[in-house]
């Protein structure tokens, strides 16, 4: 029997958001067993692994496959510490390194995209946003497709379970690859935020750890408010004293919320103070803050490497089984991509909208990944 990987047995349990005590009353295995179990004190028989596989939900082969590395606890702040959010944040955590052990599979067989973020710690969040939109070379325009100009530019991004939406979107770098995990049920314009606001974190993170994450955080605002909604463009569409009705119909150009757009003109002095509380109300008050409909996110890299795989004899089943995980859990991951339809589609005819001819990828072909 292959040895027992300790540190699997936690990040299993933390991602069920199980106690010890929990996982005994499912498991019918003791809490001092499996106290011992985690902390290298004992090895399990083949009869409690079993158990502990059918109680986690995790194959059996996930306990004895080499451990993944972990996503650190000081990548993500919690807005309301307590028992049960420090909870919610250690399953976040252990979904983020199952989704981030998918990354290392994927490029030692396909050339993705590598890293292009800028490290602009000490610049304000005004000037790093315009740093780094002239370093993708958007100019000011609004952003149509970010998830896939995030993956274009080396960024991995995934999703978590919908369990951890309360902990929310966070970013983190492993081995040099930046990663973005956000929550899925929430608005596609309050995502593009969430998104942002990661990117924020990535480009404005003290390279020595330190953080006042309050600070922080109003840092990373000020950063995703200004990369999505450039004082520039904003001007150049005429959104200045944008009346209630006008910020409406321009919400959806720039993938934000409308009372995102009302606090953005209003911050840049593009709007006077009655003007802004006139729209802010009745934004809030009419229907238009809950019609918050941007551009549909999802990956454009993941379908693509999923095709390929296809065209390789490989399905998204191999690719589960390759990672331990059960299919639904890899499923859980897939920013706005259904991996789960995907797979059924591929034990057939895949449609030809955006097939990947080759069944390799080549070393210029990353582009074309993440387009």
């Amino acid at each position: 029997m292959p040895a027992f990987i300790p540190g699997r047995l936690l990040l299993a349990r933390q991602r069920r958001g199980l106690t010890l005590k929990q996982l005994a009353s499912l498991s019918k295995i003791t809490s001092t067993s499996l106290n011992a179990y985690e902390n290298e004190r004992q090895q399990p028989s083949r009869g409690s692994i079993s158990s502990l596989s059918a109680a986690l939900g995790f194959p059996v082969s996930f306990f004895s496959a080499p451990a993944p590395a972990p996503i650190q606890r000081d990548w993500v702040n919690l807005r309301r510490p307590s028992k049960v959010a420090s909870r919610q944040r250690d399953g976040a955590l252990s979904s983020a390194t199952l989704a981030a052990s998918l990354n290392p599979w994927l490029e030692s067989r396909f050339h993705l995209p590598q890293p292009n973020v800028p490290r602009l710690q000490g610049t304000s969040p005004e000037e790093a946003a315009e740093a780094v939109r002239t370093y993708w070379f958007l100019a000011d325009a609004p952003i149509q497709g970010l998830i896939p100009l995030l993956e274009a530019n080396g960024i991995r991004v995934f999703a978590l379970p919908l369990e951890f939406t309360d902990v929310g979107s966070f970013s983190a770098v492993l081995s040099g690859t930046p990663f973005i995990f956000l929550t899925s049920q929430q608005p596609d314009a309050d995502n593009r935020l969430d998104a942002a606001r990661a990117l924020g974190h990535l480009v404005l993170r003290p390279s020595n750890g330190q953080i006042d994450w309050r600070a922080f955080e109003t840092e990373t605002n000020r950063f995703a408010a200004a990369f999505l909604m450039p004082r520039t463009g904003l001007l150049a569409h005429m959104l200045r004293n944008a009346t209630p009705e006008r910020i409406a119909t321009s919400k959806g150009l720039w993938g934000v919320p409308a009372t995102a757009l009302a606090h953005r003109l209003h911050g840049l002095g593009l709007t006077q103070e009655w003007n802004f509380r006139r729209a802010l109300a009745q934004v809030k008050q009419t229907s238009l803050s809950r019609q918050d409909h941007a551009t549909s996110e999802t990956s454009a890299l993941l379908p693509n490497v999923f095709r390929a795989l296809h065209a390789q004899g490989l399905t998204p089943h191999d690719v589960a089984e390759h990672l331990c995980l059960p299919m639904w859990e890899l499923n859980n991951y897939m920013p706005g991509f259904d991996l789960l339809a995907f797979a059924s589609l591929s034990a057939g005819a895949i449609p030809a909208s955006g097939n990947i001819s080759t069944a390799a990828i080549g070393e210029n072909d990353h582009d074309r990944l993440a387009q």
